[in-house]
């Protein structure tokens, strides 16, 4: 047996229902919003130049920009890495990097980073992982060592 409301002629139930579906429709709009909002919102940290922060900070900026002559100047010339390295690399784009800590020992130091993908999972989500970026002093600026990450291998035969 349907009811019907006088002032509208639709049944009650068909009427909740639509209210339901509309109420849904704008939470997760809102919830959208939120998201969106906050995500545009945050600032990238700056370091100040001269520290290994900032060395790394440069050299992951030159990388993920597709700036490999760049981010290779960055790599202390005894180190086997190059741009050449960087151009075979598999670098995801879409990474939110944090830094964790920073240790200098006096012309040597660590930077560990915080690395977060999307996870592409159906209900999204992020896996991530920790690096360690080591750096020596030279008499101008900081510069990276052994196999910087985004770069886990540089002992391809070179050409």
């Amino acid at each position: 047996m349907e009811v019907h409301d006088d002032s509208y002629g639709e049944p009650v139930t068909t009427r909740r229902t639509t209210l339901t579906v509309a109420a849904v429709a704008a939470v997760v709009v809102i919830a959208g919003i939120v998201v969106l909002v906050f995500a545009v919102g945050r600032d990238v940290s700056s370091y100040d130049e001269g520290t290994p922060e900032r060395a790394v900070q440069k050299y992951l900026t030159a990388a993920f920009d597709g700036d490999y002559d760049r981010a290779a100047s960055l790599i202390e010339s005894s180190s086997k890495c190059d741009a050449a390295d960087l151009d075979r690399a598999y670098i995801q784009n879409n990474a939110r990097i944090g830094l964790i800590e920073s240790t200098v020992d006096g012309d040597r130091a660590r930077v560990r980073l915080e690395v977060e993908f999307p996870s592409g999972g159906p209900l999204g989500g992020v896996y991530s992982e920790e690096h360690t970026i080591r750096l020596v002093k030279t008499a101008e600026t900081w510069l990276l060592t052994g196999v910087p990450w985004p770069l886990y291998d540089c002992t391809l035969s070179k050409e």
